[in-house]
C-alpha cells in the first residue's frame, strides 16, 4: 500500500478555496476575507516557510556527503510499484525566499531561476503581492505542492561559474553540485548524487544570436543533462520533473 500522505497543516483553512484550486485558478479573490480567516491563511503561510527554513537546516554541507542511491525498493513500495516527481528546489532559494523583498530571482539572479521548480518561483512571486491577495494565493500554490510531491530535490551548490569571453578568449562555464532528495512530509534524507557540468568545449551559435546567449543557453543544457544523469543515478523510482 502506498504511503499516506501528510499534510504540513494547511488543508483544513484551505477547503474555502480547494475549488478553485481545482477549477485551475491561480490567483484567487481575497475580497470578503475576515480578519479572523486572513490571520489563520498568515499562519498557515507561516507554517510553510517554517517548513522551508527546516529543509534548509537539513541540508548537509557538500563537504560531508558521499554518493549514497535512494531506497527503490522501499520507495517501491510507497509508489505501489510506480513513479513520484521530485520537486527541485535551488538552496539559494531557502536561503532568500521569504527575507528578500525584492524576490529570490530578481536582477541579475534571475537567469539562475531554472534551478528551482516554477511551482516554487511563482509562490515567490505572488509573496510581492499586498497582504491579504499575497497569503490566499500562496495557499492555493501550497496546497498543488502538498497535492503532487511526496519528495523535493535540493540543489547544494559548491562552484556555479557561468561562462564568459574576456575579448577573445573564452572561459567556460562549470557548476559542481550535489542533489540532496528528501521526503516532504518529514524531511527525512534519502540520498545523494554528485553533479559536475561544464560548457562544451567548442561552442557554435548562429551569426544572428549573441554569443553571451550563446554561451549560457549552452552552459544551461550541460547543467540540466547532469541533474538529469544525477537523478537517474539516485532512483529508477523518482523522477526530476520536466519544468
Amino acid at each position: 500500500m502506498a504511503r499516506v500522505r501528510r499534510s504540513i497543516g494547511v488543508c483544513f483553512t484551505l477547503a474555502a478555496i480547494s475549488v478553485l484550486v481545482g477549477a485551475g485558478c491561480d490567483e484567487t479573490p481575497a475580497s470578503g476575507v475576515g480578519p479572523e480567516l486572513a490571520a489563520r491563511h498568515r499562519r498557515d503561510v507561516q507554517t510553510f516557510q517554517e517548513r522551508l527554513r527546516k529543509l534548509r537546516a537539513a541540508v548537509p554541507a557538500p563537504e560531508k556527503l558521499q554518493e549514497q542511491p535512494c531506497p527503490d525498493a522501499e520507495l517501491e513500495h510507497e509508489l505501489d510499484g510506480g513513479y513520484g516527481p521530485m520537486l527541485l528546489i535551488d538552496y539559494e532559494f531557502l536561503e532568500r525566499y521569504g527575507r528578500d523583498g525584492g524576490g529570490v530571482y530578481s536582477g541579475a539572479r534571475g537567469r539562475w531561476s531554472f534551478l528551482t521548480a516554477s511551482l516554487l518561483r511563482d509562490l515567490d512571486r505572488v509573496s510581492q503581492q499586498s497582504e491579504a491577495q499575497r497569503d490566499v494565493n500562496a495557499l492555493v500554490r501550497i496546497q498543488k505542492l502538498e497535492r503532487e510531491y511526496d519528495h523535493v530535490a535540493v540543489l547544494r551548490t559548491e562552484r556555479r561559474e557561468a561562462p564568459r569571453l574576456e575579448g577573445a578568449k573564452f572561459h567556460g562555464g562549470v557548476f559542481e553540485a550535489w542533489l540532496v532528495v528528501f521526503e516532504w512530509d518529514t524531511l527525512r534524507r534519502l540520498c545523494q548524487a554528485e553533479i559536475i557540468a561544464q560548457s562544451s568545449p567548442e561552442v557554435a551559435g548562429l551569426a544572428s544570436q549573441r554569443q553571451d546567449e550563446v554561451l549560457w543557453r549552452d552552459y544551461r543544457r550541460r547543467i540540466a543533462r547532469g541533474m538529469d544523469d544525477a537523478a537517474r543515478r539516485l532512483s529508477r523510482r523518482l523522477l526530476l520533473k520536466d519544468d
